[in-house]
């Protein structure tokens, strides 16, 4: 299923030079027409192959899309919109974990997932099963589509750890990870001249379920 053209990327183009809410104003057609439409057309098809899949990721495009306005309140960037389309297909949408991420930039596509915003309970529940299943993230982490696409777990780390965790990460390393995330970048222009998009996606989701898997156990979910 193709929906994303060149004309949402024109778009974003455009944005990019003239982020104003007079221009947006202006192209908002542009916008709704080619932009908004077709990625909620592409992310809801996407769900429905997902959860198909694993009912865990059962959301609603709306709930999962970000929305283009930026958050400008304690930002220094105080242009009013982002200038990419973006989307977390996760129980609850957006701020659901562990999910599915998806990112369109104008050059750039990136696709992940995992826990990236983690707090303090959360990453204490993460590390306890971490500690008691030593092997479940490096054995998911060498998953044979996981580690050709992904490739390795990203995020921010503790320089020092409690004492129950310390000597156990010496083995162990992923108990230092503050947040458990992946990511896998490559050109947009790829996905714009896929006959199916959801189905290419899609395919970038099946690679992550092996972290993703063991990140949803660890988390009781």
């Amino acid at each position: 299923m193709t929906v994303l053209t060149k004309h949402c990327i024109h778009f974003l183009n455009g944005l990019a030079k003239n982020n104003s809410k007079q221009w947006f104003d202006e192209h908002r057609s542009e916008y709704e027409e080619h932009v908004k439409k077709p990625f909620r057309l592409l992310i809801d098809d996407l769900i429905g192959r997902v959860v198909q899949v694993d009912p865990f990721y059962q959301c609603e495009a709306s709930q999962a899309i970000f929305r283009i306005n930026r958050d400008i309140r304690f930002s220094k960037n105080k242009e009013p919109y982002k200038t990419n389309i973006a989307a977390v297909i996760a129980p609850g949408g957006r701020k659901g974990m562990p999910g599915f991420y998806v990112h369109i930039e104008p050059k750039k596509t990136f696709v992940g997932g995992g826990a990236y915003e983690v707090d303090k309970d959360t990453l204490h529940t993460l590390r306890s099963f971490l500690l008691k299943n030593p092997e479940s993230m490096e054995k998911a982490v060498h998953e044979k589509n996981f580690a050709k696409i992904y490739g390795e777990i990203l995020g921010e780390r503790n320089k020092t750890l409690p004492p129950a965790y310390k000597d156990a990460a010496v083995k162990n390393p992923y108990l230092y990870f503050k947040q458990m995330y992946f990511m896998h970048e490559f050109p947009t222009k790829e996905l714009l001249e896929e006959k199916d998009q959801s189905a290419m996606l899609f395919g970038y989701f099946v690679a992550s379920l092996s972290v993703n898997t063991v990140l949803r156990v660890a988390l009781g979910r």
